[in-house]
């Protein structure tokens, strides 16, 4: 269930491939908005209320220890309401990772979920980068839209890349839903996926009903937010589009919302 607060918040940043000594400007590159942590990219900066900002970027030239492939630095994220001249949320996180691959970049990220309360408005997320060694300092200023409150998919995570034999999923949760005078919401939530000819690759989408479909002790009039979780097994190599939709039949809405998924294929000798 989503939070009912306003901003809860995650700072995080990890290591996937490290980085040589510092020599040039430390900077913040290829930032993009996700979903999920290192997720298919997204297109819009627009978010109902009950969804999630994830952001992923690259820290360029940050100082490595040339013998243990140490860096160290400090992580502050702030939000701004546009409309208010201080950050009405802030979290500093230290960290410390090796560099065990060399290269001159440390993948990072960072997520903001929202509570299903949200004021609509404009926002900025702002990232700042501390490198430890040298006192550097460098930031990046996100802007995003918070929607006034309605029916869609929120806070979807899913991977963008994987190889044949691996199960990966989307995952989301479905808001807003037109209720009834016992609470209760009557949905069809779908998953569909198209090759990169745009055929489906199966006949009919893979499909649930809800509340029929909830897990056994789950009840409905209880739930702010309706969690869905679709797995995926990587069958074959291929690029993809999955298309999720949900289907509000009380109040006869639709809303859909797609990304790319790539398998590779596996390497032989």
């Amino acid at each position: 269930m989503t939070p009912s607060s306003k901003f809860l918040a995650l700072l995080l940043s990890f290591v996937c491939a490290g980085a040589a000594q510092a020599g040039g400007k430390l900077g913040l590159v290829n930032v993009r908005s996700t979903y999920g942590v290192n997720g298919p990219v997204r297109a819009d900066n627009k978010y109902l209320p009950g969804d999630r900002i994830d952001l992923s970027f690259d820290i360029n030239n940050i100082t490595i220890d040339p013998k243990n492939g140490q860096a160290k630095w400090e992580m502050l994220m702030e939000v701004f309401d546009d409309k208010k001249p201080k950050s009405i949320f802030s979290k500093k996180t230290p960290n410390e990772m090796t560099a065990a691959l060399g290269g001159s970049r440390l993948p990072a990220y960072c997520y903001v979920s929202m509570g299903l309360d949200q004021p609509a408005g404009k926002y900025t997320l702002r990232v700042t980068v501390t490198d430890e060694a040298r006192k550097a300092t460098t930031s990046h200023d996100y802007k995003f839209v918070v929607t006034d409150k309605g029916f869609g998919i929120v806070g979807l995570l899913a991977q963008p890349v994987g190889l044949p034999g691996q199960t990966v999923g989307a995952r989301f949760d479905v808001v807003g839903m037109k209720r009834d005078g016992k609470n209760q919401f009557d949905l069809k939530v779908s998953m569909r996926v198209y090759d990169d000819k745009n055929k489906p690759t199966l006949q009919q989408p893979l499909a649930n009903e809800f509340p029929k479909d909830l897990p056994e002790g789950v009840e409905a009039d209880k739930l702010n937010a309706l969690p869905v979780v679709f797995p995926i097994e990587l069958t074959r190599p291929g690029r993809f589009r999955v298309e999720l939709e949900a289907e509000d039949r009380k109040a006869k809405t639709t809303k859909k919302l797609s990304y790319n998924l790539t398998v590779l294929e596996a390497a032989g000798k």
